[in-house]
């Protein structure tokens, strides 16, 4: 939050809450709080090693209670061509940059139909 703009914050819940009966609620926090202390993926690789925000919240609704927040999308589909982007890819893969590497980002999930703000 203090990393972001003014330090301001949204926050999003589902619209439709039925699915999320206490046992299913309790599965999903006991999944994202046995995931805490990984390290952050800076790669943004889809695979448990590591996480990144939106992947962790978009796997724990997918696998959890099979709510699929957004379609991931490979890398290539994302808005990658301002040169700070490129810069920052560069850096991270060298030559390798892998542009068939599903992914969500947290624009994704902010515009999800699925959400509401409620803050």
């Amino acid at each position: 939050i203090e990393s972001g703009k003014n330090a301001e914050f949204k926050v999003l819940r589902l619209k439709d809450v039925t699915p999320l009966n206490d046992l299913v609620l309790d599965k999903m926090k006991n999944f994202a709080y046995s995931q805490f202390g990984k390290n952050y993926d800076i790669y943004f690789a889809w695979n448990d090693k590591e996480w990144y925000c939106s992947e962790l919240v978009w796997k724990t609704y997918k696998r959890i209670a099979n709510i699929e927040l957004c379609k991931p999308k490979a890398l290539k589909e994302f808005n990658i061509d301002a040169p700070i982007v490129r810069r920052t890819m560069t850096k991270r893969y060298g030559n390798e940059i892998p542009y068939d590497e599903n992914m969500v980002s947290p624009g994704q999930l902010f515009e999800s139909n699925l959400l509401i703000e409620v803050k």
